[in-house]
């Protein structure tokens, strides 16, 4: 499957990973291998990635995820991705 990574201005990764039948927006993230800080719960919060966190560019800068273009407003960890989705971790600055 593919994911894309964007940081601000920057792009931390572009490629494919693998996934298995259990995998998440979330998880897929984690198979980047890049470093991520996030809270764990009922939904994860990604506060981080490659250094990049929240609120560092502007105040209500962070990470949003899109799966196959759409915005998913649920917690990565329960958006369930197969093969052919593609997945976009990005830094907005705008909330969105």
């Amino acid at each position: 499957m593919h994911l894309t990574v964007s940081g601000y201005k920057k792009i931390f990764f572009d490629g494919t990973v693998k996934i298995n039948r259990h995998s998440t927006a979330f998880s897929v993230l984690q198979a980047s291998k890049l470093k991520i800080s996030y809270q764990n719960g009922v939904a994860v919060y990604v506060s981080s990635i490659n250094g990049l966190a929240e609120n560092d560019v502007k105040v209500g800068s962070g990470w949003k995820f899109k799966v196959n273009g759409k915005f998913i407003d649920k917690g990565a960890n329960k958006e369930p991705v197969s093969n052919h989705d593609r997945v976009h971790w990005y830094f907005t600055t705008k909330g969105y």
